[in-house]
């Protein structure tokens, strides 16, 4: 455990001058819990849990999110 925790903070220190990465992660993610949020007060993840098509579009939606993010975050 010692180890891992030397190697990240090694990692993080190291890597101080570049400007920062996770940002795309980091606004990904909050946009995210801002949509779900959103869309749980209107009613609508109620309408995705009982339709199926709903559910597949909500999911294909998501991988096509995943899978552009693979590509464009480096």
């Amino acid at each position: 455990m010692r180890l891992w925790f030397a190697q990240v903070s090694r990692r993080a220190t190291r890597h101080r001058q570049q400007p920062p990465s996770d940002l795309p992660a980091i606004l990904g993610t909050v946009t995210g819990l801002y949509i779900h949020a959103s869309l749980a007060v209107v009613g609508l993840s109620a309408l995705v849990m009982h339709s199926s098509l709903a559910f597949t579009a909500d999911r294909l939606i998501g991988a096509v999110c995943l899978v552009t993010l693979a590509f464009v975050v480096p």
